[in-house]
């Protein structure tokens, strides 16, 4: 079945303005989870109301979320690399390429179900590795960064097969 405005012509066009909506769909819930994390972190306890503070307190909340610029970054880097690899996917399969990937195979050739299934699993690691980073904040960056060196890779290599295509 074709699907309207993914005609080979402009297909290479369209699919990078989906892919740029979704990127910045991804940046968007990346800025709300920043923001609502912000917000239950000046959430008081109603015993902490009166209390006087020491200077042997730990700081802030609102400081350490501050200090947490190389997880943002990396999780900015993993969302981007997603979306880099839908761009360059969709524009090797327009020009003679195949995908090799068997996970994807059955769904690649959808655009807006690969769209749609990228951009679910890459919010669902980013959630899941927030969610570890409550826990255990070194090995959420360690994951992060594995993740951002793969998925570079394999960028890489669809720039290198797009090289090879032209």
């Amino acid at each position: 079945m074709d699907i309207p405005g993914f005609a080979p012509a402009n297909s290479f066009r369209t699919g990078s303005r989906i892919a740029l909506a979704a990127l910045l769909f991804c940046c968007a819930v990346l800025a709300d989870f920043g923001s609502a994390g912000a917000a239950s972190a000046l959430r008081f306890k109603k015993s902490d109301v009166g209390e006087k503070k020491t200077g042997t307190d730990d700081p802030h909340p609102l400081a350490l979320r501050r200090n947490d610029w190389l997880y943002r970054t990396l999780e900015v880097n993993y969302a981007l690399l997603n979306t880099a690899d839908l761009v360059t996917t969709f524009y090797g399969l327009d020009h003679g390429a195949r995908e090799v990937n068997p996970l994807a195979v059955g769904y690649i050739n959808n655009r807006a179900a690969a769209i749609a299934i990228k951009g679910g699993l890459t919010l669902g690691v980013l959630w899941g590795l927030r969610q570890a980073k409550k826990e255990n904040r070194g090995a959420a960056i360690v994951a992060l960064g594995a993740l951002n060196l793969v998925y570079g890779i394999v960028v890489g290599n669809n720039i290198g097969v797009l090289l090879k295509l032209e």
